[in-house]
């Protein structure tokens, strides 16, 4: 299925990553907790639950993902969607996220997407359209009994919409690292 990757690089806000080096900057919640970087294919493609992501570079102390404020962001390729998938995470448990497809005729687009909690149990059941990693970053000390996830999630449109951008609608707790359009109404993702 074809899926044109939005390029989220100049709207990066938060960390959600950090390296083995520099566990001490993570910042996900307030117990300072991160994914390990180097488990995540930053700046890479990433094929997952039926769709490819195009995830933004991560660099030491650079912001790698969007917490979702209200940004717009431009689709720079012309394209006709079905469906838009996200991947993320919510915080705090499953979170609400809200999006705005504003097309080419200046109609607007609604969907909405649930962002599956971030923290799974240790020996939790896998899904395929979560990613886990080995292991939970904390700032001073090691405990196994949460892993973080990233999921894929999709929303489908009534109709096909050819977008000119997509607006993240404020939730803070919603946490966005890669978007992706798609052509058909896939929603397996």
């Amino acid at each position: 299925m074809k899926s044109p990757c939005l390029d989220l690089e100049a709207h990066l806000n938060a960390h959600a990553a950090t390296f083995d080096s520099d566990r001490r900057a993570g910042f996900v919640n307030a117990w300072r907790n991160s994914f390990p970087a180097e488990e995540i294919p930053f700046g890479q493609n990433f094929l997952f639950g039926g769709t490819m992501f195009r995830l933004p570079k991560k660099l030491h102390g650079a912001p790698d993902h969007i917490e979702a404020l209200e940004q717009t962001v431009e689709v720079e390729v012309m394209t006709t969607v079905r469906a838009v998938a996200v991947l993320g995470f919510g915080e705090l448990g499953d979170q609400e996220l809200k999006l705005r497809l504003s097309d080419n005729f200046g109609a607007e687009h609604l969907t909405q997407v649930i962002l599956p909690n971030w923290l799974v149990p240790e020996n939790a059941r896998p899904t395929p359209q979560s990613w886990r990693a080995t292991h939970l970053h904390y700032p001073d000390y090691e405990l196994n009994h949460l892993r973080p996830c990233l999921f894929a999630v999709t929303a489908p449109f009534s109709s096909a919409v050819r977008p000119r951008s997509v607006t993240l609608h404020a939730n803070p707790l919603a946490h966005v690292v890669a978007i992706s359009l798609l052509a058909g109404a896939s929603l397996h993702a």
